[in-house]
């Protein structure tokens, strides 16, 4: 689980520093559904990401994979599932 959260961690970082307009990473939800700076699919950084439903996954160059869904506050939601 720690490893995830990491992942996490590192995957917020990465795409706060490569969308300097991003606050949190929910926020790429709302870039794509707006139609703006990124696609519902592509690459940010060293992430390919795909924004699905309510989340999104990421998967970095080195190929750790992060699937992540957001609240309506945006705080990040992961289960058991996501952790295996």
């Amino acid at each position: 689980m720690l490893g995830y959260v990491d992942a996490l961690h590192a995957v917020d970082a990465a795409m706060r520093a490569a969308i300097p307009s991003l606050e949190r990473l929910a926020d790429v939800l709302g870039l794509v559904r707006s139609h703006q700076i990124i696609n519902r699919s592509g690459r940010v950084g060293t992430y390919s990401y795909s924004v699905h439903g309510a989340g999104c996954r990421f998967v970095s160059d080195d190929g750790i994979e992060v699937d992540v869904d957001f609240a309506p506050d945006g705080s990040e939601i992961f289960d058991l599932w996501r952790l295996r």
